[in-house]
């Protein structure tokens, strides 16, 4: 094994190259492509955490659906909130606040996408349980008026059934 593949600079740069990759991905507005990136680079357990929640925001930004960014957007929150990062090994307090300050003004521009598009979900949400409510409501017709139907058909039968006891 080479030993320079292993160091930790080496391996900050490795992965800072594929993040680059993949925000060139989305800057070419290649995001079903960016997406299969992100995930890949996610499911590496050796990600560190720097990169890890910058991944997740960014393909929060690529992802389809509200409810995807979401978690996406809650999982670097949390990562974020439970170690504030910076490159390992680095004792630069400056450095440590500037990658701070940038992860926390990325997250929040999430958050603000998420704020914008939230609303078009929730009136999705409020149309779906509205046809669903009169999906319900036109189902509990249709069983009102079988039920009614059904009924006159047994008072039908019923009569007919008695109209020739009556005329014996």
């Amino acid at each position: 094994m080479d030993l320079e593949s292993t160091h930790p600079d080496t391996i900050v740069r490795q992965y800072s190259n594929s993040f680059n990759k993949l925000w060139q991905l989305f800057r070419n507005d290649q995001l079903q492509e960016c997406v299969n990136g992100c995930q890949e680079l996610l499911d590496d357990p050796g990600l560190p955490p720097y990169h890890r929640i910058r991944v997740l925001i960014l393909n929060g930004h690529c992802i389809q659906g509200w409810r995807n960014r979401e978690i996406l957007r809650l999982k670097a929150l949390k990562l974020f909130r439970s170690c504030k990062c910076a490159n390992p090994g680095t004792t630069d307090q400056a450095l440590v606040e500037k990658t701070n300050q940038e992860l926390q003004e990325c997250l929040e521009e999430l958050q603000r996408f998420q704020d914008e598009t939230a609303n078009d979900v929730f009136e999705e949400d409020a149309e779906e349980q509205a046809e669903w409510e009169r999906d319900q409501e036109e189902e509990a017709d249709a069983a009102t008026l079988d039920k009614s139907e059904s009924r006159d058909q047994q008072q039908e039968q019923a009569t007919k059934l008695e109209a020739p006891h009556k005329s014996i």
